[in-house]
């Protein structure tokens, strides 16, 4: 069978050259035509046509210029540090179907050409700008996340572990200047204030890189989302891919997804949203947010096998302020903690888990084998039916909303619920305000020991949630409506024996730390 690359050459053959009345007409090729690649080199000193890497483009200009990047072709940016003008790298070049640019690290074993390389050029290639995709079919990817020390509070959260660093913060911040590159979003699938009615990216993949927002007080910067899933207004984007990423220091939602249907976001951390404002008060954001783009909602969503660090705003996972209908939507095998020592400015939230206010036809809701931890809550007029873990609007009233097999661990305040939400298998632990007594579920487990192998709060890098036994309560096995949640984020099988509640499946006498080396892309 031809591989993709042989598909991509065919293809260009059979489309160089082709007659239209009667004149001959030359189709657009990548720059290195062997290898359908193009390059980027800060410290290249040949040309600047991209076409190896003695004449790479030294950033994001001619050649490799966001609208002048050529479909079908992979761009490899080698290690150095670019600074696209106007503070934000506008990927726009136009749609040629389904054919796709990718921006990607080289490594000693994927690098296009071996003219003009040299192994140096492996390494973390540094973008000083926000990134924004306005059309359809980009792929951004960091290519490796360091696997060094075997363990995801360490590796998943270093920026130094990553092929890419799209770094929005110029400087630190002062007062009435935010000092960031680009005041709306670290990297923005789609814009809904351009291209007139909006730009969409639909079909774009960002993988392996690592994102860092200014870190200023909301009221300093406005609300500077750290993704943003945008798109034509009343219209809803599709089939974006989020994984192996690093996001540090938004001060608005980490993830906004406006209208986004087909979506996964997995195997990544999200941390230190600053949702202060500067007379130190909490502002309205939520940490990860599905909330609907006008009229249109959200469909078929995945959030999975990722940790989400501090609360603050409304909520750690909401779906506020969307008419239209949100369906499908799929929260499994992730872990949601506070620790004051890592955070921005940590500060109490509204809830945990925010469903409804809005939306006209809510179902399908799975919220199954996550992992809740030293969330301390707190709540204002944004969460009318009071504090608590979940909060559910009173809009919330259709079928089929489940949370299953989730541990909470350390809570200050026991469920809120306004809809029809069913709790079930829930592990309590270390109950402090009466949880298991105010309980909705017909199978729990209430405890008051600490099921972790490392969990303190306050406590630098005390982040290792995998359980140092199986969980007393034998879970529900959710294959049947949930079948992505038959292994956890570590690739541990589900219900081998005991089907645990929580993120972590148990692994052993011996609980290794938690991320496996199978989850780094390339060898460099």
């Amino acid at each position: 069978m031809m591989t993709d690359k042989g598909l991509k050459r065919l293809s260009f053959l059979l489309g160089l050259l082709f007659l239209t009345c009667g004149e001959l007409v030359f189709a657009q090729s990548c720059p290195d035509f062997a290898n359908n690649a193009g390059y980027i080199l800060a410290s290249a000193t040949g040309s600047g046509s991209g076409t190896d890497w003695t004449n790479a483009c030294t950033g994001f200009t001619g050649s490799c210029a966001g609208s002048a990047m050529v479909r079908g072709c992979t761009y490899y940016i080698g290690a150095g540090t670019y600074t696209p003008s106007g503070g934000t790298l506008i990927l726009n070049k136009p749609d040629s179907g389904t054919s796709t640019i990718t921006i990607q690290s080289p490594t000693t074993s994927d690098h296009g050409t071996s003219s003009g390389w040299s192994n140096s050029f492996v390494g973390q290639a540094q973008i000083n700008a926000g990134v924004e995709m306005d059309t359809d079919y980009w792929v951004i990817n960091g290519a490796y996340r360091s696997t060094a020390n075997g363990n995801p509070w360490t590796d998943w959260r270093a920026d130094s572990a990553y092929g890419i660093f799209i770094n929005d913060k110029k400087g630190p911040c002062t007062a009435g200047n935010p000092n960031v590159y680009n005041a709306s979003a670290i990297v923005a699938f789609g814009n809904a204030d351009a291209c007139g009615n909006g730009c969409a990216s639909n079909h774009s993949t960002l993988e392996y890189a690592t994102l860092q927002g200014s870190g200023c007080t909301q009221t300093a910067v406005g609300a500077e989302f750290g993704i943003w899933l945008s798109g034509i207004r009343g219209t809803p984007s599709t089939g974006t891919h989020i994984s192996h990423v690093h996001l540090s220091g938004a001060t608005g939602n980490e993830i906004a997804a406006d209208g986004n249907n087909n979506s996964t976001i997995e195997y990544s951390w999200f941390e230190k949203m600053n949702s202060y404002s500067t007379n130190g008060s909490e502002t309205h954001s939520e940490t990860i947010s599905y909330r609907g783009n006008g009229t249109t909602g959200n469909d078929t969503n995945v959030f999975r096998w990722n940790f989400v660090e501090c609360s603050g705003g409304t909520a750690m996972l909401a779906t506020p302020n969307a008419a239209g209908t949100l369906n499908n939507l799929q929260v499994y095998g992730n872990v949601f903690f506070d620790n004051p020592s890592e955070e921005n400015n940590p500060m109490p939230g509204g809830a945990l888990i925010s469903i409804g206010y809005g939306y006209t036809t809510i179902s399908n809701i799975y919220i199954v084998n996550n992992t809740f931890a030293n969330i301390a809550l707190a709540c204002g007029a944004q969460c009318p039916n009071g504090p608590g873990p979940v909060v559910i609007g009173s809009d919330t009233n259709s079928g089929n909303l489940v949370a299953y097999n989730n541990i909470w661990y350390g809570q200050t305040q026991p469920y809120t619920s306004g809809g029809n939400f069913k709790f079930d298998y829930s592990g309590l632990y270390k109950d402090s305000a009466g949880m298991c007594s105010n309980a909705l579920d017909t199978h729990k487990l209430c405890s008051s020991t600490n099921p972790f192998v490392n969990v303190a709060y306050g406590t630098l890098d005390a982040d290792n949630l995998n359980l140092t036994a199986n969980t007393a309560l034998n879970g529900l096995n959710t294959h049947s409506i949930l079948p992505g949640n038959d292994v956890d984020m570590n690739g541990t099988v589900r219900g081998s024996g005991n089907w645990d509640v929580g993120a972590l499946q148990f692994q052993g006498s011996t609980p290794p730390p938690a991320a496996p080396t199978g989850l780094a892309a390339l060898v460099q």
